[in-house]
């Protein structure tokens, strides 16, 4: 016959050890629904994020805006149907898309269109086809207004090839009208030699400055102090004892 304290000592060791074993046990099924759980859920997300395409459409954050160019075109020159518009002078003609003038002193172009921004840009191509000995000039002007100072950008003293004394050159500059009223942060007049090719002629009015650029580089600049802006026109074109081609006359804002 057992003891009595080894039967009770035997009845709590195998209640311990029964104990560990049921929440061993507990601890594994509570894990493996754990798992199951987790698997049932990582299932039911990956079929119910299959939305079609067309539903996910962006919010109007989302949604980002094209880029609106910096400059558009205001105005393109159109000469198949003449120089009516323009106004030209006897000694321009129009041939095969671009006009050309001849050797006559006095010629003159003005734009038949009305500049109404204050930043705007004036480009024309232009090729220089023959000058005299004596030289010519052609130039580019916006008449002053009220409120708003006038400017003239010109290619002065053309000259023909060849050798030329106390070293001449052509000169490009940009004035203000009136002239006093100028602001002196460039040279105003610099030796330039444009040759016979095409150039693109750039005139750039901003608040109360104007540049001159040719095939993009500066060439002269002007910077007024006394109206706040320049003048918008009306736009002339005059040439001078020179045969030049023009291509294309446009203006664009700026």
């Amino acid at each position: 016959m057992l003891s009595p304290i080894w039967t009770l000592s035997t009845r709590g060791i195998y209640s311990r050890l029964f104990s560990s074993l049921a929440r061993l046990i507990l601890m594994r099924i509570l894990k493996l629904l754990s798992v199951g759980f987790a698997l049932f859920s990582l299932l039911a997300c990956s079929t119910t994020s299959k939305v079609p395409l067309s539903v996910q459409s962006p919010t109007a954050q989302q949604i980002i805006p094209t880029a609106v160019p910096k400059e558009s075109v205001l105005y393109q020159a159109d000469w198949s149907k003449g120089l009516t518009e323009w106004k030209a002078s006897t000694g321009w003609k129009v041939k095969n898309g671009f006009i050309e003038s001849d050797l006559s002193d006095t010629l003159s172009m003005l734009l038949p269109y009305k500049i109404t921004n204050d930043v705007y840009a004036i480009e024309f191509t232009l090729q220089i086809v023959s000058v005299p000995k004596t030289g010519g000039q052609f130039q580019l002007v916006a008449d002053r207004q009220q409120g708003k100072d006038g400017y003239t950008a010109d290619i002065l003293n053309l000259l023909a090839p060849g050798t030329h004394p106390l070293s001449v050159h052509a000169l490009s500059e940009v004035l203000l009208d009136p002239q006093e009223t100028m602001e002196e942060t460039l040279p105003q007049v610099r030796d330039y030699e444009p040759g016979g090719v095409y150039r693109l002629y750039r005139i750039e009015v901003k608040g109360s400055r104007v540049d001159f650029k040719v095939d993009g580089h500066l060439v002269s600049r002007a910077i007024g102090d006394q109206t706040a802006t320049l003048s918008n026109g009306p736009i002339h074109f005059f040439s001078r004892a020179a045969i030049l081609r023009i291509s294309s006359f446009r203006v664009l804002t700026n």
